[in-house]
């Protein structure tokens, strides 16, 4: 009985198998459309949509070296990250997590918050925060938001439309201003968002994936890099420092050449200011 049920397990698996492999290319060439799904129609009030022209289907094809993730991730219904390429580049798109249990942000009806479009090239990032005060927010977070407008963000572009984006990053997802905050160290470059899908480059397998196959001398590298990593998150920023919660092998990344980069994650980073 037990081997029957075995076999069984096993055919199940090789259909399932042939089944994605089947898949895969009929929803590469003619579902995939990472634009159509990531609620670009809500932006302002979104993470950006400067990429999206990279995710549409012209563009954009999958990483088949991460075959298994992309499957998985294609399967399901809430979370999407998606190894692929746009054009010659290897990137990873990933569907931010938004949570509003914090401040309660109810963004069903977008066009209450569009009607700040008309004032908002008078008024300051503070103002835009001050307008909803029944917006529990952490000082520290508000502070680097702050941080990141006056000296990170872009703004070649409407400012009333960074200043949305950002009401709208700061108050569900900070992973993105983090990313870009902390861009010198070893992190994986931020190269834009569309809608509810951020884009950073692909900086290879993790490192619990590729440490069997490291040398000794590889191995005392990546340990100095991970120490410095640790040193400059704490002490290296003039105004915050960055605590790490999960330093775990599955969070770093390896790339080709043996560095290592820290994957950005809103449940294990914890932002403080200097001084406080």
């Amino acid at each position: 009985m037990c081997m029957l049920q075995n076999k069984i397990f096993g055919l199940l698996s090789l259909f399932t198998l042939l089944v994605s492999i089947l898949l895969i290319p009929l929803y590469n060439i003619i579902i995939l459309d990472l634009p159509s799904i990531g609620k670009v129609n809500n932006c302002p009030l979104c993470f950006g949509r400067e990429l999206c022209s990279c995710l549409n289907r012209e563009n954009f094809t999958l990483n088949w070296d991460h075959f298994l993730i992309n499957v998985l991730s294609i399967g399901s219904r809430k979370n999407h990250i998606i190894f692929g390429k746009c054009g010659e580049d290897l990137i990873v798109v990933k569907n931010r997590r938004i949570d509003f249990s914090q401040n309660k942000v109810n963004f069903s009806r977008v066009v209450d918050f569009n009607g700040f479009l008309e004032s908002l090239e008078q008024t300051s990032l503070k103002q835009l925060f001050d307008i909803h005060k029944k917006y529990t927010y952490c000082y520290s977070y508000r502070k680097l938001v702050t941080h990141f407008f006056e000296n990170v963000a872009k703004k070649e572009n409407n400012v009333s439309e960074v200043y949305l984006n950002l009401f709208f990053i700061a108050l569900t997802n900070m992973e993105p201003i983090i990313q870009q905050v902390v861009k010198d160290w070893a992190v994986a470059e931020y190269l834009g968002s569309c809608g509810d899908f951020t884009v950073s480059r692909y900086c290879g397998y993790t490192l619990t994936w590729v440490m069997p196959q490291l040398n000794w001398t590889t191995r005392s590298s990546v340990a100095v890099q991970l120490l410095q990593f640790a040193f400059n998150a704490t002490f290296s920023h003039p105004q915050f420092a960055f605590y790490f919660t999960d330093m775990s092998p599955d969070n770093f990344a390896v790339s080709a050449d043996g560095k290592i980069f820290q994957k950005i994650g809103k449940s294990n980073i914890k932002v403080f200011m200097m001084n406080q």
